[in-house]
C-alpha cells in the first residue's frame, strides 16, 4: 500500500513536471500552427466563444465576432470590433442629417490584416483624410464603415453588403473584391456559389471532460505534436482541404473569371437599385523576396498561382468598372513597390493603409461633393 501510494504521489509529480515543462516550450515556440491550438482551446476549456475572432452565422459560412477585443501585453486595446461585429471603433447608428457616409466591404486587406490597431486600417485612415484634408463639399462630417472581413469572397461581400450595409443608408460603397476569389478557382468540380471550395464553419465545443483535459497544455502540446489536434485556422473551418499545387493551378487555368465577374456584377447592381454610389478597388501583390515562401511548392501556389489570379481579377474590375461607369481606384498601378507599405505580398502596413486611404479620398472627394 505504501509502495502503491509512492508510486502515485512520483506519478503526479511527474505529470506536474511535464506538464510545467510543456507550459515553458509553448510559452518560448514560435511555430504559429501550435500557438493557434493553444490559444482556441483555451477558449474551448473555458467554455468562452466570445475569445474567437469568427465565427458561425445563420446566413453567412462565418462572421466577425461581435464585441472581440484584442489587447496587447502592455493593456492597450488594438483590435476590437462594435457589437455589429465588425472592425470599428464606433457603433452603428442611424444616418444623422448632413453627414457623407461610406462604407468598405471586402476581405482580410479591408479588415486590416496588416496592422493591430484599428485606426491603423485604411476605412479609419480614410475617415481622417476625408475629413480633415480632403473634405467633400456641402457635407457636416464624413464617415466612414469598416465592413471588411478576413476570407471573404464577392459572393460574400454582396450578402454582407445587402444584409449589414445597406441598412447604414450609405451615399458610396468602395468595393475591394478579387483576392478571395482566386481560391475557389484552385478547386475540381467549379460552381458559382463556391459550394465545390466553401463549408460552414462549426462552432468549436466540447463537453466537460474534454473542456478539463483542455485545460492541459502537455495533452495539447503532444496531440499537435502527434497529429491529433490540428490548429483551427479560419482556412481549416471553412474551406475544403486544396488541392495538391499542380492540380491546383490546372484548375485556375480551367476555371474562368466569368463567375468573379457575375458576382461583382450583382454587388454593382445593388448599389445601383439603392441609389448608391459605387467604387471598384483593385488589390497590388508586392512580389518581394522577403514574402516569398521558404518551400518551392508554396511559392508555385503564391507566385503562379493567387499573383496570376488577382491580375486577372483586377483586369476584369478595371473592365467592369469602364462598362457599368462606376468608380475605379486602381490601387494595384497606384501604390508603389515599396517594401514598407507591406506586411506580406498583399496585406498593407500602417503606412501602406494610410497611402491606400489617401488615394482613395483624392479619387472620391470631388464627386462625393454637392
Amino acid at each position: 500500500m505504501v509502495r502503491l501510494l509512492g508510486f502515485g504521489v512520483f506519478l503526479l509529480a511527474l505529470l506536474a513536471a511535464l506538464e510545467y515543462a510543456a507550459r515553458i516550450a509553448a510559452y518560448h515556440s514560435r511555430n504559429v500552427s501550435l500557438q493557434i491550438v493553444l490559444k482556441n482551446y483555451e477558449f474551448v476549456a473555458r467554455g468562452e466563444q466570445r475569445g474567437f475572432r469568427f465565427v458561425p452565422d445563420e446566413v453567412l459560412p462565418y462572421r466577425l465576432q461581435p464585441g472581440f477585443a484584442l489587447q496587447s501585453p502592455d493593456g492597450v486595446q488594438d483590435t476590437r470590433h462594435n457589437s455589429a461585429g465588425f472592425r470599428d471603433d464606433v457603433e452603428f447608428t442611424p444616418k444623422p442629417e448632413g453627414v457623407l457616409r461610406l462604407i468598405c466591404i471586402g476581405g482580410s486587406v479591408t479588415y486590416g490584416a496588416g496592422v493591430q490597431r484599428n485606426a491603423e486600417t485604411y476605412p479609419s485612415c480614410l475617415a481622417r483624410w476625408m475629413n480633415n484634408v480632403f473634405a467633400p463639399n456641402g457635407w457636416k462630417r464624413v464617415e466612414v464603415f469598416n465592413l471588411g472581413v478576413g476570407g471573404y469572397t464577392a459572393l460574400e461581400d454582396e450578402e454582407n453588403l445587402r444584409r449589414f450595409g445597406l441598412p447604414l443608408a450609405p451615399d458610396a460603397v468602395l468595393v475591394q473584391s478579387g483576392v478571395n476569389d482566386v481560391a475557389p478557382r484552385f478547386y475540381p468540380g467549379f460552381r458559382c456559389d463556391y459550394s465545390h471550395f466553401r463549408k460552414r464553419m462549426e462552432p468549436l465545443t466540447a463537453g466537460p471532460l474534454m473542456r478539463w483535459a483542455y485545460r492541459s497544455q502537455l495533452l495539447l502540446v503532444t496531440g499537435w505534436w502527434l497529429g491529433l489536434i490540428e490548429a483551427p485556422t479560419l482556412l481549416s473551418r471553412t474551406q475544403t482541404p486544396l488541392p495538391a499545387v499542380d492540380d491546383a493551378l490546372a484548375n485556375l487555368a480551367r476555371n474562368n473569371t466569368a463567375c468573379f465577374c457575375a458576382h461583382v456584377e450583382e454587388i454593382i447592381t445593388l448599389c445601383r437599385e439603392s441609389r448608391i454610389r459605387a467604387w471598384l478597388l483593385t488589390t497590388p501583390y508586392l512580389d518581394a523576396p522577403a514574402f516569398r515562401a521558404p518551400a518551392e511548392e508554396l511559392r508555385r501556389l503564391d507566385e503562379d498561382g493567387y499573383r496570376k489570379g488577382m491580375q486577372e481579377h483586377n483586369a476584369l474590375l478595371r473592365e467592369l468598372a469602364a462598362r457599368e461607369e462606376v468608380g475605379l481606384i486602381d490601387l494595384e498601378r497606384a501604390m508603389p513597390p515599396d517594401r514598407r507599405l507591406f506586411t506580406d505580398p498583399i496585406h498593407f502596413s500602417a503606412e501602406g493603409n494610410a497611402l491606400a486611404a489617401k488615394l482613395i479620398a483624392e479619387a472620391v472627394s470631388g464627386p462625393l461633393s454637392r
